[in-house]
């Protein structure tokens, strides 16, 4: 799993995301239900960006504020939802205690 790390130095927008599977052997099976698999989102309403586990039973693709469909980043955003200034991201592996 990684820990995405989103500023801007223009407004301050700060955002703290996870992306990846917790662990890497990790894998989807009907006997392993805590399988937790996050992506980034973006909300087109308020463009928040968002880090959700898919896998999540609750989870429906929709924004959790807004109710909108989210809209799936394959890449780390580079621009702020706020301002459209650049970001600085800092992408680093995430240890899980086994």
């Amino acid at each position: 799993m990684f820990h995405i790390t989103l500023e801007c130095p223009n407004c301050g927008y700060k955002a703290e995301l996870l992306e990846g599977s917790v662990q890497p052997s990790q894998t989807l099976s009907d006997v392993n239900e805590d399988f937790a698999y996050y992506r980034l989102f973006r909300c087109p309403v308020g463009g928040e960006i968002l880090s959700m586990d898919v896998h999540y039973r609750g989870f429906d693709g929709r924004c959790p504020e807004h109710a909108e469909p989210l809209e799936v980043l394959d890449e780390t955003p580079s621009r702020c939802p706020v301002c459209s200034g650049p970001l600085k991201s800092s992408k680093r592996m995430e240890l899980m205690e086994q």
